[in-house]
């Protein structure tokens, strides 16, 4: 025979206290004040009758379901597993489930992505994809402004969670143009953010550019890139670490004469920071942006508010590389445990 479920009376009669109390210890409530004795002998008898607590109870009573969203790439991208394993013990470390919900890019898999978990009845979503036009045009049914948090994204309507790029980018193509006399190719993939630092920088440092830029299909990608290899630039300045992984690899397999000096943004520690034509990075902890992205997810499902998020960044040149690697024989975010 089934053992029956425990309920919050069932614990509040083994301890010996009122219901009340055992809801407010429950839950967490600050206006539950009781005395150590008392909390732990709710605490034992929770223990003790295997109570586990109910989020359908939960989000009847307090309108929330404890469970955040994360609209993301596919996994076979390592920098996007690491990400939602980061974020997946961050929003433990709150109290939280997060439900994961993969697209690949198009407006219907984004838009289904969101869907998803609007009917899941999320309290909160993160969303690392660009959604910008979905949301101007036909935002899906069920979504508040409240209630969704855009990483590495721009938005007037909606909470954001960026990095802070446009002194370490100045920097950067400041580095690339004496490395390139004076000239920088910006093999950059479709970010207004990224092209409108790069050419500000290229512009303050009085440097002539030259625009790239990479699609966001692999194949279209591969094929760009090529093409830049075959134009043989001296200096490169690429926005996504696919990218640069991509291009290193193509002059190693099939340009092994062409030696550009290349420097890229680096939020992941992979052997990529062995290759030495990478002469620097545009380092952004990607550890700390999952920490406070999922903090403000939490507080936009508590009480609809929260402020942008912004983390610094920094160029880091070739020779403090080592400021930025994980231990040898570790693969993970950078800045992470």
């Amino acid at each position: 025979m089934e053992r029956k479920r425990a309920t919050l009376k069932d614990v509040a009669q083994l301890a010996g206290v009122s219901f009340p109390l055992v809801s407010k210890y429950v839950n967490q409530d600050p206006r539950g004040r009781m005395s150590a004795e008392t909390r732990q002998r709710i605490a034992d008898a929770i223990q003790r009758l295997g109570y586990r607590p109910s989020s359908a109870a939960r989000a009847l009573r307090g309108g929330r379901t404890g469970m955040l969203g994360l609209v993301v790439s596919n996994f076979t991208n390592p920098y996007f597993a690491h990400f939602a394993d980061a974020a997946l013990q961050e929003a433990s470390r709150h109290g939280c489930q997060l439900l994961i919900s993969l697209c690949r890019h198009g407006k219907e898999e984004e838009m289904h992505a969101l869907e998803e978990l609007l009917s899941r009845q999320v309290d909160a979503i993160l969303c690392y994809e660009n959604l910008s036009d979905i949301l101007k045009e036909n935002p899906p049914a069920g979504l508040r402004r409240d209630m969704l948090l855009l990483m590495d994204q721009q938005s007037e309507e909606y909470a954001t969670a960026s990095i802070d790029l446009a002194a370490s980018v100045a920097e950067a193509v400041r580095f690339l143009g004496e490395r390139g006399a004076g000239r920088v190719t910006l093999a950059l993939s479709a970010s207004d953010t990224w092209h409108r630092l790069a050419e500000t920088g290229c512009h303050r440092h009085q440097l002539q550019f030259t625009r790239h830029l990479i699609p966001s299909p692999r194949k279209e990608a591969e094929e760009a890139l090529h093409r830049l290899c075959e134009a043989a630039p001296p200096a490169v300045l690429l926005n996504g670490m696919r990218n640069a992984t991509t291009f290193l690899s193509l002059i190693h397999r099939e340009f092994p004469g062409y030696r550009p000096a290349v420097v890229t943004h680096c939020n992941f520690c992979t052997e990529l920071q062995e290759n030495p034509l990478l002469e620097g990075v545009i380092y952004s902890d990607t550890a700390e942006l999952v920490r406070r992205s999922v903090a403000a997810a939490v507080e936009l499902a508590r009480s609809g508010r929260t402020e942008n998020v912004v983390i610094p960044s920094e160029f880091v040149p070739q020779s403090e590389f080592h400021r930025i690697r994980l231990p040898e024989g570790r693969i993970g975010l950078t800045g992470s445990e």
